[in-house]
């Protein structure tokens, strides 16, 4: 064979490789990759444990929050425990509140809920009946979906309006 037909070929075949692996490489716009930023982040302990407690639904803070269920006289099971499951039912969602106040007077428990959302804090006032039939207005910040995060909301009230609030359940 001539050693310039060889030279040709050889050239040729090296092109067609170059564009096999290249050509490729140009021409693909944002395709289906795996990127290092769509790698899921490892699960902390904490949000482990949380990951079994159910989630509220989302509300905005310029709304009122939702109101709390009538109790129902059938027992729960309890919640299984799993990394990565799909969310409850409503009925068995729970988040994380810090209930700042507690009043008999309806003003007094305006005043709080106006002093704190001065302050920026997501406050609302809630109506419930005590044990001897009273009514009682509960003002409380939230809902968190981590409780160690209300803990640090309860801490952050505690420093900056020293208000001693208690975690509690939400709603």
């Amino acid at each position: 064979m001539d050693r310039r037909l060889q030279e040709r070929l050889v050239g040729a075949a090296t092109l067609a490789l170059l564009a096999v692996v290249f050509l490729p490489m140009l021409l693909d716009r944002g395709g289906a990759r795996m990127d290092h930023t769509e790698i899921p982040p490892r699960p902390r302990m904490e949000a482990a444990v949380d990951a079994a407690a159910p989630r509220p639904a989302p509300w905005s803070q310029s709304q009122e929050p939702p109101q709390a269920r009538e109790p129902r006289d059938e027992p729960q099971s309890p919640p299984r425990k799993k990394w990565f499951a799909a969310a409850p039912p409503p009925e068995q969602q729970t988040a994380w509140a810090v209930q700042t106040g507690s009043f008999s007077k309806r003003d007094n428990a305006e005043e709080l809920n106006r002093k704190l959302r001065a302050h920026d804090y997501p406050a609302y006032v809630r109506s419930a009946r005590a044990a001897n039939g009273e009514t009682r207005y509960q003002v409380r910040v939230g809902p968190e979906l981590l409780r160690a995060d209300a803990e640090k909301l309860q801490e952050k009230l505690r420093r900056a309006m020293s208000l001693d609030g208690i975690v509690i359940a939400y709603p």
